[in-house]
């Protein structure tokens, strides 16, 4: 699943969409991108209409911040939120910065 127009980009081993339920499912090597925010891991579940759902044991990369870590779960409140459990963050400074 890609969606250039809403800047989003999906791909899994398989990917289940219910349409009843309006829920996707992905599963193995699970590599999600939204506006900057980079996710991979081995499951996710997703409402693509409202954008809310959670991706489990997640590495995770976020541009706009410079930070990466790795987490249980990622819970997907709305566009631009999210909640992290268990998670560790690492925000890197860019490059060619004083002081690297």
């Amino acid at each position: 699943m890609r969606s250039t127009e809403t800047g989003i980009s999906l791909s899994a081993n398989r990917l289940v969409y219910d349409l009843v339920q309006s829920e996707l499912d992905a599963e193995g090597n699970v590599t999600f991108f939204r506006e900057g925010e980079l996710y991979t891991g081995p499951r996710l579940s997703l409402n693509p209409l409202t954008m809310q759902g959670f991706f489990e044991d997640v590495s995770y990369d976020f541009t706009r911040i410079n930070g990466r870590g790795k987490a249980d779960r990622v819970d997907f409140i709305r566009p631009k939120e999210v909640i992290l459990h268990g998670a560790h963050l690492q925000l890197v400074q860019p490059t060619g910065l004083p002081g690297n």
